[in-house]
């Protein structure tokens, strides 16, 4: 069972990776961002599949509602 704590950092970073990964024009999360550029290569099974499946997770286990 998360702790508050990991709730708390799961949060901060899924805020990060949807700021700064999440393409809304094309409906999709970029593979890798780096300071001066970003892979927008689109990966269904590396990238898009991980990130729904880590935000279907946060809404139901990660808010941790107690």
């Amino acid at each position: 069972r998360p702790t508050a704590e990991r709730r708390e950092l799961a949060g901060r970073v899924l805020d990060w990776t949807i700021r700064n990964l999440w393409m809304a024009d094309r409906g999709a999360f970029a593979y890798q961002g780096h300071g001066r550029w970003m892979n927008r290569n689109i990966y269904i099974r590396w990238t898009q599949a991980w990130m729904f499946l880590g935000i279907a997770l946060w809404l139901t286990k990660g808010r941790g509602e107690e």
